[in-house]
Parts: structure tokens; C-alpha cells; sequence
């Protein structure tokens, strides 16, 4: 299986902008910004993640009909996922680092 990353866009927002933003079922991480020594939040749409975390599993990439909280495995096999899109930002130039 191939995966790519690459940053589309960057924002400055505060916190209560962010938050009424993101969906209200969401994966969040939050990933360090070097060298400008600040903190990024990396969002997934749940409606994206059932479709990663089943094409991972060995599935066809279906999601799910109606949108639920993640279970501890699905949480793990996630933040698998949001460790390599940080991994790439940093080797694309961004310098970013899962936390």
C-alpha cells in the first residue's frame, strides 16, 4: 500500500475559532512545528478514518453507516496513521513531530 502526505494549507486560528470548525465526531493530534517551536493540530474527519482503518485491516476502504466513537484498536491503528503524516511533513521540509 502506498501513502502520500503533503500540506495543503496552514491557518492561524484560536482555539474556540478551531473548534467550531472541526467536526463533531474527529480524530485530533497534536504535532510539534520546527524550527518555529509551536504546536500544529492535525484533524480527521472520522468519515475518513473508518475508510483508512478498514483498507488497513485488508478491507475495500468502506466506512461506516453511522458515525460512532472509535474503538481502543481503531484509536491505535489511527494514531499509527497520524504518525507517518507527521513523519512526512517533516521529510517534505515542514520539520513537524508527532505528540
Amino acid at each position: 500500500m502506498v501513502f502520500a502526505a503533503a500540506l495543503v494549507s496552514a491557518e492561524h486560528l484560536t482555539y474556540r475559532e478551531f473548534t467550531e470548525r472541526i467536526p463533531e465526531t474527529t480524530y485530533l493530534a497534536a504535532c510539534k512545528l520546527d524550527p518555529m517551536g509551536v504546536r500544529g493540530a492535525l484533524q480527521l474527519d472520522l468519515k475518513v478514518a473508518f475508510p483508512i482503518i478498514d483498507l488497513l485491516l485488508g478491507g475495500e476502504g468502506k466506512g461506516i453507516a453511522a458515525p460512532r466513537d472509535i474503538t481502543e484498536i481503531e484509536d491505535q491503528i489511527v494514531e499509527s496513521v497520524a504518525r507517518i503524516v507527521c513523519r512526512e511533513l517533516v521529510r517534505r521540509g515542514t520539520r513537524s513531530s508527532f505528540r
